[in-house]
């Protein structure tokens, strides 16, 4: 228990000092404190999976089942080792890379567009070469969110991704956005935030994700609706919207009930905080 507090104390001063980034393990001490899972031995898999999630955003070469590597390029593998796109002058650094949103089409990022229209002004690239472009990073995500998904349907108890109904896939599906959100929250409260999406977008996503774990049950959709109400005045500062995020969404999460939504239930296995 000491040690624990002593994380969440050291994340806690270290946020408040503008830095470049957010190592690892200060984004997983976030999703720690938010979601309801205790830092036991019986939770390994929902620990491990927060690391899992964060890698994806911070190491864009590495591919799924690979381990991460800070020697890698800062790049997708196939942007990376391709003989046109690896020329591109990228806005950013790694963050330009999936910092969108886990439902967010790229086409829409700025950083992104703006790269490849410079390099198309400088004729590193030709505009028909963007076709290729889409098709490889339009691959390169669906492969890593399939990837994310697959493993988060194990971990939260939703069995083989495959195999679940339509509204099963809704409550996973906000289940991983809200944790790929609260690592995004994590980078804007850092100096190098210009090349990530911004907080209104990673705010929608989070109340969208709200609604589909909550389900269409009227009593879980009022659920969500209040607890929607409750984080709506901290969406100023990021710290402050994971902190009201910390009071909030654990209570909001453990009350859903209902055949499916009842997530005492369905992480039973697994030791939640009181």
């Amino acid at each position: 228990m000491a040690k624990r507090w002593l994380l969440l104390l050291i994340a806690a001063v270290g946020l408040m000092v503008p830095c470049r980034a957010l190592s690892g393990w200060q984004h997983a001490t976030d999703m720690y404190r938010i979601f309801p899972f205790d830092s036991v031995p019986q939770n390994k898999a929902v620990l491990r999976y927060y690391k899992l999630v964060n890698s994806y955003l911070d190491y864009p070469y590495t591919q799924p089942g690979e381990r991460p590597s800070k020697s890698n390029p800062k790049r997708p593998k196939s942007i990376a080792d391709h003989p046109k796109f690896s020329k591109i002058h990228w806005q950013g650094r790694h963050r330009i890379w999936f910092h969108w949103g886990f439902n967010t089409d790229p086409r829409q990022f700025a950083p992104i567009i703006n790269s490849l229209n410079a390099a198309i002004a400088d004729g590193v690239i030709q505009k028909s070469d963007l076709p290729e472009f889409w098709d490889l990073m339009n691959a390169e995500v669906s492969k890593r969110n399939r990837a994310l998904m697959n493993e988060g349907a194990a971990v939260f108890g939703f069995g083989e991704l495959g195999a679940i109904s339509a509204a099963q896939r809704r409550q996973l599906n906000g289940l991983v956005t809200v944790l790929y959100s609260i690592h995004i929250l994590g980078d804007h409260q850092t100096t190098d935030s210009n090349d990530i999406v911004p907080l209104n977008r990673v705010y929608a996503d989070i109340y969208s994700a709200i609604d589909n774990i909550a389900g269409k049950d009227a009593e879980n959709y009022a659920k969500a609706k209040a607890l929607k109400q409750q984080l709506k005045p901290y969406q100023q500062n990021p710290k402050s919207f994971l902190d009201a995020m910390e009071r909030f969404f654990s209570p909001f999460l453990l009350s859903l009930s209902g055949p499916g939504y009842d997530y005492k239930v369905r992480w039973k296995d697994y030791s939640l905080r009181k």
